[in-house]
């Protein structure tokens, strides 16, 4: 709209960011930050009694980022490799998200053993832990950018 009707037209700039901000959202509601990041290998450690996560992070739709010529129309978050859970130093890899039916939040694999999440991708965890405390592992493959606050100018 013009400035003669009252309303004057805001640009929006965005900035853009590479970090996924992963995170872990537990059964229990707590949130779970990763111990150490080692460049795409994040690892959490989980109290005993956690019977599911939520792998968190930032999304986008990459045709918004990348234009239309992308045309993938799907909320991404991060494109997940290989997950590991290890108590008493025995590691235990986990696939429920590469399975037939996924669970929520997790796309199906677009390649052999790699998944994208939607930024908010649930992983069951009792059949693994079995109730007890671990470090849940991702080997993150690809992820972003991500689109951060609009601010106006």
């Amino acid at each position: 709209m013009s400035e003669a009707s009252g309303f004057r037209a805001a640009t929006e700039l965005y900035g853009l960011t590479s970090d996924p901000g992963l995170h872990l959202l537990s059964n229990t509601g707590a949130t779970i930050k990763p111990m150490r990041p080692e460049g795409a290998h994040y690892s959490f450690m989980l109290p005993g009694g956690t019977r599911f996560v939520r792998l968190v992070s930032h999304a986008i739709r990459p045709v918004d980022v990348f234009g239309p010529l992308i045309g993938d129309l799907r909320l991404l978050g991060v494109f997940v490799g290989n997950i590991t859970f290890t108590m008493d130093k025995h590691p235990k890899k986990i696939t429920i998200q590469l399975e037939d039916t996924q669970p929520d939040g997790w796309y199906t694999p677009d390649k052999p053993g790699f998944s994208w999440t939607n930024g908010n991708a649930l992983l069951p965890l009792q059949t693994i832990s079995q109730g007890k405390m671990g470090i849940l592992s991702f080997d993150i493959q690809a992820g972003g950018p991500y689109i951060m606050k609009d601010s106006q100018v």
